[in-house]
């Protein structure tokens, strides 16, 4: 059986045991790579696994069990609490035994708002964000809508720290929460970010790279760097111990002669001490060097970033994005809001999974991409046979009303 609490646990060991460290998204926004740490948020507060560490302080001064550092393998748990949030808190409360934190979405509702609730996920180390939908909420009017936002958001802070949102998407509402950004910015509220802005999905490299060989977008590019970086046009030298000598004049290495003329800016990445002591740079990881003659860098052969300017940084990671909507895992086919444009590529690519079990077997044979996020509706999974058995029921109805809203919409 599918979508029962012993799946979900079983699906947390089987990603575990794969090696991926589990993040909420707070922590994803805040971790600086280059110090190795968590970055302060605009709300003043400290490093999370401050964030954590704040709730520990607060309620238990207990510490959680997982590394701080993130390895190369990357996976954030969101969970979107639209209805029954007891369920939510059993999912808080196995992340918890397991030593895994996520992110867990409110929406401002009675059948999701359960204060308590909020309170103890909290406690338990979790993140806490806010799951709006107020221009669904507002029918359309974006100054209605943002003035309940804020007030909102203002409710929920009472009882959690919130920096990072999610919209809520209703597959029978004719208006997207998402257009509310479209006049407000939801950063001059000491918000972070949204996963549907603030997050990079794209094409998927094989979980054997590391996630600064993760291919970016051209949008990215012009926004971090503005040009592509590429491997040298020759090989670097390293002497060794054997006394060999560098490699042929088909380099760009200069030999002065007798007229006492001076090298020409090299073209290449090729390195020649000088009387300062200078090491050589790392070969692996040499950058593009631009001419006199004004040339373009070659095509790269992989999406590698070095900085080499002050202020520069790397691009984002692409992640993947599996959603549990239609109470499948393959349900963008009958999904209105929950779904990616890259969709189509990963489908090419072979990601598809249609059962929790699918996706166990793919951790376990380590077919998974290194950087994941994962959307939980908790309402859906339960042990109890009769809910279980009208979940399933009631999804499979939304799922053909859904489709043919998609079908629709696709005239």
């Amino acid at each position: 059986m599918d979508f029962t609490i012993k799946q979900y646990r079983e699906l947390l060991k089987s990603l575990h045991s794969a090696g991926f460290f589990f993040q909420t998204f707070h922590e994803y926004l805040t971790f600086n790579p280059s110090t190795n740490h968590f970055e302060p948020n605009l709300l003043g507060e400290k490093p999370p696994n401050t964030f954590q560490e704040s709730f520990r302080a607060r309620f238990t001064g207990r510490e959680t069990s997982q590394p701080r550092t993130p390895n190369a393998q990357r996976l954030l748990l969101r969970h979107d609490v639209d209805l029954l949030p007891l369920n939510s808190l059993r999912f808080a409360q196995i992340q918890h035994e397991l030593g895994i934190r996520g992110t867990y979405y409110f929406r401002a509702v009675p059948e999701s708002w359960d204060e308590k609730i909020i309170q103890e996920i909290a406690r338990l180390g979790h993140e806490i964000g806010y799951h709006y939908e107020n221009m669904d909420t507002c029918q359309g009017n974006t100054e209605l809508a943002w003035d309940d936002f804020r007030r909102n958001l203002q409710r929920l802070r009472k009882l959690a720290p919130v920096t990072t949102i999610c919209m809520h998407g209703s597959p029978r509402s004719k208006y997207d929460n998402k257009d509310l950004w479209k006049k407000y910015d939801y950063h001059t509220l000491g918000l972070l970010g949204e996963p549907y802005f603030d997050l990079t999905f794209g094409p998927i490299l094989p979980n054997t790279q590391t996630p600064d060989l993760q291919p970016f977008h051209e949008s990215f590019r012009a926004q971090f760097i503005g040009r592509e970086t590429s491997p040298p046009s020759t090989s670097h030298f390293e002497p060794n111990s054997l006394g060999e000598k560098p490699p042929p004049p088909s380099t760009s290495h200069f030999e002065p002669n007798s007229l006492g003329e001076k090298p020409p800016t090299p073209s290449t990445s090729h390195f020649e001490p000088n009387l300062l002591g200078e090491k050589p740079p790392t070969p692996s990881t040499s950058h593009f060097e631009p001419n006199s003659l004004g040339e373009k860098p070659p095509t790269p052969s992989t999406s590698h970033f070095e900085p080499n300017l002050p202020g520069e940084k790397p691009p984002p990671p692409n992640f993947f994005y599996l959603t549990d909507t239609g109470r499948r895992w393959d349900g963008w086919k009958v999904s209105v809001r929950d779904k990616m444009p890259q969709q189509t590529a990963w489908v090419k690519s072979g990601l598809v999974f249609h059962s929790t079990a699918d996706i166990i077997r793919a951790a376990r044979e380590n077919r998974l991409p290194n950087q994941i996020m994962m959307t939980f509706h908790p309402q859906r999974w339960t042990d109890k046979p009769l809910p279980w058995l009208k979940e399933l029921v009631w999804q499979n109805v939304k799922n053909v009303g859904k489709k043919i809203l998609v079908q629709q919409k696709g005239r």
